[in-house]
């Protein structure tokens, strides 16, 4: 597999609350500029409708969706540090 889509989607605690979106699209964009190791964990889902994309636009049909959790590696300490879902800003640690 040469790579894996993945979507995070409002964290929903229950059917009868709104969705919270507590992933900041500035934490997350930051994260992919420093090229971060991150560890994703959540559903795997193979999306057919996207496999004619393969090697277009996409590496592979599987994608994550959705996100139930981000981990960041932390090379000074050599640890996996969990994302914290209200995360707003970049965080130096992380």
């Amino acid at each position: 597999m040469r790579g894996v889509e993945s979507k995070a989607p409002p964290r929903v605690t229950s059917s009868l609350q709104r969705p919270q979106t507590r992933w900041s699209l500035e934490g997350l964009t930051a994260l992919c500029q420093r090229q971060a190791r991150v560890r994703m964990a959540g559903w795997l889902l193979h999306d057919f409708p996207h496999v004619k994309n393969v090697s277009i636009s996409r590496a592979s049909a599987w994608e994550i969706h959705p996100v139930t959790s981000i981990e960041v590696w932390e090379p000074d300490q050599q640890v996996w540090q969990a994302l914290p879902w209200g995360i707003k800003t970049p965080v130096a640690t992380i």
